[in-house]
């Protein structure tokens, strides 16, 4: 049967659940970090930069292997430790809870896959392989890092002031200016002058909005 996968992007997430503390965890922990979520990991070890978020106190830990019952009340699970029976026996739990589950050992055996992301500010560019290649989604991921510099944020914040002005515009007036926003010589600008930027999307939608009225 022939899988199908339907992308959206969780929110308000408040209790999640990393079983294991190695570098494949650490990467998943600091995903959900970077989504806004301080997860709690549960394993006897923890890698170097695992124990520093564990100092910083973005993350809860329990120093112990996993036990039946660790993922009452949680929303969402990542399980990541190296033992396949301990994965398997925590994704049968989050099944029989009905949580959310990636099992980075198992794609078949979980609910979600996890996508490579880019963020820039409230930005979010994803790929995914649907688990079946990571190295694919990390090369993927990688272009899309040099393809949308940082600069993009200040573009989103910029777009965001002048939304009502905007949506005045007929679609083909919008992409117009966007095709002139997003070429790299004006997103090089908007970093250095967002002042001005901003006056001239200003003036881009006012003579669009000319040009529309005849």
């Amino acid at each position: 049967m022939t899988q199908t996968s339907f992308p959206v992007v969780l929110t308000r997430l408040s209790n999640c659940v990393v079983i294991g503390g190695g570098r494949v965890a650490e990467r998943k922990v600091r995903a959900l970090l970077a989504g806004g979520v301080n997860p709690t990991v549960i394993s006897p070890e923890l890698t170097p930069g695992l124990y520093s978020l564990k100092e910083q106190g973005k993350i809860q830990h329990l120093a112990r292997n996993c036990l039946a019952g660790d993922l009452g009340g949680a929303q969402l699970a990542i399980i990541a430790t190296d033992d396949p029976q301990v994965n398997a026996q925590a994704a049968r739990e989050a099944a029989g809870r009905g949580i959310l589950c990636n099992v980075v050992d198992d794609p078949d055996g979980s609910s979600f896959h996890t996508v490579g992301a880019v963020r820039r500010g409230s930005l979010l560019l994803t790929v995914s392989s649907g688990g079946e290649s990571p190295a694919l989604t990390r090369h993927l991921r990688r272009k899309l890092e040099r393809s949308y510099p940082a600069a993009y944020q200040s573009l989103l914040e910029m777009l965001k002031e002048h939304r009502s002005g905007l949506a005045s515009l007929t679609e083909k007036a919008r992409e117009e200016v966007l095709e002139e926003l997003t070429t790299p010589g004006v997103l090089e600008q908007l970093v250095n002058d967002p002042e001005a930027m901003g006056r001239r999307l200003s003036e881009l939608i006012e003579q669009w909005r000319e040009a529309a009225a005849g």
